[in-house]
């Protein structure tokens, strides 16, 4: 009798903070007061990056506190990725009182400026009703959006949304396109829950050498139900 597996489809949450594609971190103290002094001018852009620069610690003290002072400032001027940040601050706690409600408030702040990591972030607190009321429909909608915008994390989510149909019908055929779409860019979740697929025909055609070759991929990055899988598999 072939073992069953399980895919566990839960919401996975990842802290997706945001800064200019462009930057770099700081590497010393020059780059540092270069940064300060466009951040001290008012520039939200390097507000924003300070803010990244004091929550990483880079060449400074961490400090969540100088953090959250910046991102607020850059945040109040409209920068989405600052809101978006500033929105992750209150949903863990970083530097103020935990508050999902002001979470969920900022994190719509950067969506409505078209914010794929705040969609992704806001998606995952109405699916779980953290600071919002709890609504599947529109934690599926904000998820999509963020996975047709390329994030990773709200691929593998969508997928989980269709394999379970949470806010919308139940489709295993759109749980496998999700999922090995970010799995061949390499995120191991979605490696796990394709070679599963494989394993269990669940969306496309029954193939234990596709199984393998996806939960191998997974359990390569450290994916601990993939590595079990396997030995009890005997693969």
């Amino acid at each position: 009798m072939r073992k069953r597996l399980v895919i566990s489809t839960m919401i996975f949450v990842v802290s997706l903070l945001c800064g200019n594609a462009l930057f770099a971190q700081v590497r010393n103290q020059s780059e540092l007061n270069i940064l300060v002094n466009k951040a001290e001018s008012g520039n939200a852009e390097a507000q924003n990056n300070l803010g990244l620069t004091y929550q990483n610690g880079w060449i400074v003290s961490q400090s969540y506190e100088k953090a959250i002072e910046w991102y607020r400032k850059a945040a109040n001027q409209g920068h989405a990725d600052a809101q978006n940040n500033l929105g992750l601050c209150y949903q863990y706690g970083w530097g103020v009182s935990q508050n999902y409600s002001l979470a969920a408030s900022w994190f719509q702040k950067a969506v409505n400026q078209g914010s794929a990591m705040a969609q992704c972030n806001l998606g995952s607190l109405y699916f779980q009703g953290l600071g919002v009321a709890k609504d599947y429909s529109k934690a599926f909608n904000l998820l999509l959006k963020a996975a047709n915008n390329g994030v990773l994390i709200a691929q593998y989510n969508v997928g989980g949304c269709y394999y379970d149909g949470n806010g919308v019908t139940k489709d295993y055929q759109k749980a496998v396109y999700w999922w090995r779409k970010s799995a061949e860019q390499g995120l191991a979740l979605s490696q796990y829950s394709l070679g599963v697929c494989y394993h269990l025909g669940q969306g496309v055609v029954l193939d234990n050498t596709m199984a393998r070759k996806w939960l191998k991929k997974a359990a390569e990055q450290g994916n601990t139900d993939a590595i079990e899988i396997i030995r009890k598999m005997n693969w």
